[in-house]
């Protein structure tokens, strides 16, 4: 067994060139010559390797030392003055001139409709019909109770006559001694008591009256009329539907209309413009939807003070709308020309500095930069 397995081992080693001992083992000269090669191969790749690494960073170092020692070179622009009126663009929110919720100032069913959203109607214009059944049978009951009370008058009219005529003929025989006091006490208190009753009767009729007045004005409520030219921007309601008078609670408006023939926009201006906000002031109104159509407004009032929270001064703002190009509730944004009194200067943002110091700007004075301490006006 160990002469098959020696054989194949003397055959390999053969094979592979190299010398054997006695033992069939490698020389040590063999060893020695395979590590130098090994040794020579690692060696050439290493110097292959750092040799252009190391010419690299010569010649890097070179550059950098030149760029240290040369003289630096900056790109020098001039500043320019600031346009003497800056241009403000803010946003804002188209609402309508005026806008109300129409209620109802009667109970009923709704009996028909004139008007429906986005119908232009003019004042005192229909815009619905109430039905009323309990007011009109109040109505008829106030028209009766006008009628008693009148009656009541009349009644107390001729009790009056009644009573005057008798209680002169008291008065006539007490001057004779032919009744006692008694009787003649009593006569002028019936007297009296004939004419508050007339008194009486006449107050009824008064309020009878404006019992009945009130109900008809009432009635007249059912139709509900438009208050000022606009349109019908909404309509919650439908025929026979339960109406409610008021706008109290459980109460809901019926119409509502706006007058869009000239529009309001709210702005809140910064601070610092907002001293040049006046009355009057021309300002431009400018829509995505007409690109490039602005629209012309004015300045119609400021609130007068600045909201501490926000450091802004509300503007109202408004553009004649006769052709009802801009709706309500459309965002525009407001263009306005604020003058200055002290331009500032235009500069690059580059030459800008942001540091722990502040903002600070390159300047180049006496052939150096120098950093000048600035306060931003606004970023273009």
């Amino acid at each position: 067994m160990d002469a098959e397995f020696e054989r194949p081992i003397e055959t390999h080693a053969v094979a592979s060139g190299m010398s054997l001992g006695a033992s069939g083992r490698p020389r040590t000269s063999t060893v020695v010559v395979l590590l130098l090669l090994v040794a020579l191969a690692l060696g050439a790749l290493f110097v292959v390797g750092f040799l252009p690494l190391f010419a690299r960073e010569r010649t890097l170092a070179s550059q950098a030392e030149h760029v240290r020692a040369a003289p630096q070179s900056v790109v020098v622009v001039k500043a320019k003055p600031g346009a003497a009126v800056q241009e403000l663009l803010l946003p804002g929110d188209c609402t309508a001139e005026r806008t109300s919720d129409l209620f109802a100032r009667t109970n009923g069913y709704l009996k028909s409709w004139a008007v429906d959203i986005g119908d232009h109607v003019k004042t005192g214009q229909a815009i619905c019909t109430i039905e009323t059944p309990e007011v009109d049978e109040e109505l008829h009951q106030a028209e009766a109770a006008l009628v008693q009370a009148r009656t009541h008058v009349v009644t107390a009219q001729a009790n009056c006559k009644l009573t005057a005529i008798t209680f002169k003929r008291y008065s006539e025989l007490r001057e004779t001694k032919m009744i006692s006091e008694q009787d003649y006490s009593e006569r002028l208190a019936a007297d009296e008591m004939a004419q508050a009753g007339l008194e009486a009767a006449r107050a009824d009729v008064l309020v009878a009256e404006a019992s009945l007045r009130r109900l008809t004005e009432l009635k007249t409520f059912e139709t509900m009329v438009a208050p000022y030219d606009g349109v019908i921007s909404a309509r919650n309601t439908e025929i026979g539907a339960l109406v409610t008078a008021g706008s109290g609670s459980g109460a809901k408006a019926l119409f509502s209309i706006a007058r869009t023939e000239v529009l309001r926009i709210f702005v809140d201006v910064p601070q610092g413009p907002a001293l040049a906000m006046k009355a009057g002031q021309a300002v431009s109104i400018l829509a995505r939807e007409y690109p490039k159509r602005p629209f012309a407004g004015q300045v119609a009032r400021t609130a007068g003070v600045i909201d501490p929270s926000s450091r802004t001064l509300l503007v109202e703002v408004r553009v004649p709308n006769e052709e009802g190009l801009l709706l309500a509730g459309m965002y525009v944004q407001v263009a306005i020309k604020v003058p200055q009194a002290a331009p500032p200067l235009l500069v690059p943002g580059s030459t800008l500095v942001f540091n722990g110091d502040g903002n600070q700007l390159a300047l180049v004075r006496d052939g150096h930069v120098h950093f000048q301490p600035v306060t931003v006006a606004g970023d273009f």
